[in-house]
């Protein structure tokens, strides 16, 4: 069995069981071992024992198997009487005597003191008797060359070898026999023999002994050891149960239950073991966790209470708030409706008595004051509607079709003018790529985000120069269009375009530049502040979000400050076949560049026939409604010249006369007249 198997066994049982395999299977084989080791060694002192008694029974064996050749001297009886006795009390074994050679020419008697080998005797011919006298002799040889020539003792070597016969159950024990200085004499006088010298080998005892007693002993001592192992085994395992299962099972289940009942929400169950050591110690550390659990859920019960009363008056409150700020926003609108008539009516009026020569030059100052005041005001106005329709999420945009270079020059124009009239101010239009001559997006808000943008720039430069660019982030569209040479229709595709207006003016300090695009927040000078309302940036943030555009801004206090516009739109690129011609241009919208110079001598060099309004009771729109006049005039899209003048009708009673003399105009189709009409009130 694998080490996963084993692992995945005990992985998968009880704590009770694991213990109890674990430690009785050590325990087992903790036991086997030393009792194995026991026997093993128990048997290894017997088999010496056993050598050593064969090894003491030699000399005495020998000694009686020399006592028939010792003759009927006297003097012999009592020894060989006592020797007998001994022999008798010994063991019951076998003696011989054996040789492996008789000396040529001499015969062996029965009488003769020789030490003789019956020929006819089984263990000489045995094979392992045999092999172990051939081996004692070799044993013998070798400690002849190695005694010491002037010595008469052979070399100290042991020659003795032990069989253990299992098959006849015997334990054979053989020995060289030595020859001594007694054996010499008595052996040179009775056979005659005077080459015998000390030291020589006279032949091997072997002496015989049968092990079934020992073997029975030695099989009865295992069996009492093997009993016992397995006695002291079971003991032992039963004692590991009782161990496991009373001293450390039934605790941790008792403690088991415990959590089980508490998982179930029995919060009321308490452990309860009283066994005085660490398992009571953990007990009472449970029941102390479950008090603070306890006291931490009824405390957590309470929060979520609390907490829950408090979402609810949250959710009164901005409920509340969201009909209080609807209210508002109903109120800011209506408000700034019925606050535009009679404003516009103070404007109008100002405007006309600002026309008025007969005015003396402190009454034509308050006048003035009258109509910038009026105007700041209408703006104010109108900034806090826009605000009030992106809070009530009113604010729609319409998107049309329309000519993204023209509607550039308008803008352009406009500001080239405000930037004149602050002397000092340079305004500069870069156009970056090729830029598509059509683009789908609500036109009024784009001029909206780039008049307040453009607007800013040049308030806040008193000297300096104002640039702005436009140009795609990424014009292939072009670059393919003009790559082709036989292109026969217009392309849609969406393009992003990047508006950029650079200044330097005040700048931005980097702790107010977060603030810039939040409603209310003027972080400039005081006296830009009476200027502005704080809402521009705020609502052309929100318009900008609205188009799903981008608007960033990089500002450095005192250097001026970076505002960079990413929108992304329909575009129709003409491709060389369908671009428009530049004298159908010319014929549709006019020639921007001289208009523009129109508009810049007008600005220039005021002549007394361009400042003379058309009727002495003319009040021109707004600057962003004149923006547009000038957009759609450039275009020469009569028919939407005449849809605004319908709505600049409805913006006032004092705008009716401007906006019917407009529409007069338009169904008469009198270009230049339309032209001196916005020319004389733009330039204004």
């Amino acid at each position: 069995m694998c080490y996963r198997s084993v692992k995945r066994l005990l992985g998968e049982t009880s704590l009770e069981r694991k213990c109890r395999f674990l430690f009785g299977g050590g325990l087992m084989l903790l036991i086997t071992g030393s009792f194995y080791f026991y026997a093993k060694l128990n048997l290894r002192i017997i088999r010496e024992q056993t050598r050593e008694q064969a090894s003491l029974l030699v000399a005495p064996s020998i000694l009686a198997y020399h006592a028939p050749q010792a003759g009927l001297n006297e003097d012999y009886l009592p020894i060989f009487q006592e020797v007998a006795d001994a022999l008798q009390a010994a063991p019951d074994y076998t003696f011989e005597l054996l040789r492996p050679l008789v000396p040529q020419g001499r015969e062996a008697s029965a009488d003769s003191t020789t030490a003789y080998i019956p020929p006819a005797d089984k263990r000489a011919g045995d094979r392992s008797g045999r092999l172990a006298v051939q081996e004692l002799m070799a044993l013998y040889e070798e400690a002849r060359k190695e005694t010491n020539p002037q010595s008469d003792q052979p070399a100290d070597v042991p020659l003795e070898k032990t069989i253990e016969n299992t098959e006849d159950r015997k334990f054979e024990y053989y020995q060289v026999v030595l020859a001594g200085q007694k054996c010499v004499v008595c052996h040179a006088e009775r056979q005659g023999n005077p080459d015998l010298k000390v030291g020589d080998m006279l032949g091997v005892a072997h002496i015989s002994m049968p092990l079934v007693k020992t073997n029975r002993e030695v099989q009865k001592n295992n069996a009492i050891l093997i009993a016992m192992a397995l006695i002291t085994a079971s003991l032992a395992m039963a004692a590991a149960y009782a161990i496991v299962r009373y001293v450390i099972v039934k605790p941790v289940l008792h403690l088991k239950d415990v959590s089980d009942a508490i998982a179930h929400g029995e919060l009321d169950q308490r452990a309860d073991i009283r066994t005085g050591d660490e398992f009571e110690e953990l007990s009472h550390a449970f029941n102390r966790m479950l008090r603070h659990l306890v006291t931490v859920q009824d405390e957590l019960k309470h929060v979520n209470n609390n907490l829950d009363a408090k979402v609810d008056e949250l959710a009164q409150a901005n409920l509340s708030l969201h009909e209080m700020n609807k209210i508002k926003s109903e109120f800011l609108a209506t408000m700034s409706h019925e606050l535009r008539t009679p404003l516009n009516g103070i404007i109008g009026y100002a405007h006309i008595l600002n026309r008025d020569p007969s005015l003396n030059p402190s009454q034509a100052s308050a006048v003035k004051v009258i109509q910038a005041s009026g105007r700041h005001l209408l703006t104010l106005i109108d900034d806090i509607l826009d605000l009030s329709k992106i809070e009530a999420r009113k604010m729609e945009l319409y998107p049309t079709d329309f000519h993204l270079p023209n509607f550039l020059e308008g803008i352009v124009s406009m500001f080239h003018i405000r930037a004149h009239q602050k002397q000092d101010v340079d305004f500069t239009y870069e156009k970056l790529t090729v830029l598509p001559p059509i683009i789908h997006a609500d036109e009024k808000r784009l001029r909206q985000i780039l008049i307040n943008l453009l607007g800013n720039a040049i308030k806040f430069t008193e000297q300096g120069e104002v640039i702005f660019r436009v140009g795609l982030l990424d014009p292939h569209t072009q670059a393919y269009l003009d790559q082709r040479d036989a292109a026969t229709t217009a392309i849609s595709a969406s393009e992003t375009l990047r508006f950029e207006i650079i200044d330097t003016g005040i700048g931005i300090s980097p702790d107010q530049l977060p603030r810039i695009f939040l409603p209310f927040e003027q972080v400039s000078e005081a006296r830009y502040r009476a200027e502005g309302t704080g809402l521009g940036l705020a609502i052309t943030k929100n318009l900008i979000d609205a188009m799903g555009g981008q608007l960033g801004v990089e500002s450095e206090l005192g250097r001026g400050s970076d505002f960079r516009l990413d929108l992304t739109f329909p575009v129709v690129w003409m491709t060389p076949h369908t671009q428009p011609s530049a004298a159908a241009l010319e014929t549709i919208a006019g020639s921007g560049d001289s208009l523009h110079q129109r508009l810049r001598v007008n600005e220039v060099r005021p002549d007394a026939a361009n400042l003379k309004p058309v009727e002495a009771k003319l009040i021109p729109p707004p600057p962003e409604e004149m923006a547009i006049l000038y957009d759609l005039a450039m275009k020469g899209e009569l028919l939407r010249l005449k849809k605004q003048a319908s709505q600049i009708e409805q913006m006032g009673d004092q705008y009716q006369p401007f906006a019917a003399r407009l529409a007069q105009l338009v169904d008469n189709f009198d270009e230049d007249q339309i032209w001196k009409l916005i020319e004389q009130f733009l330039t204004e």
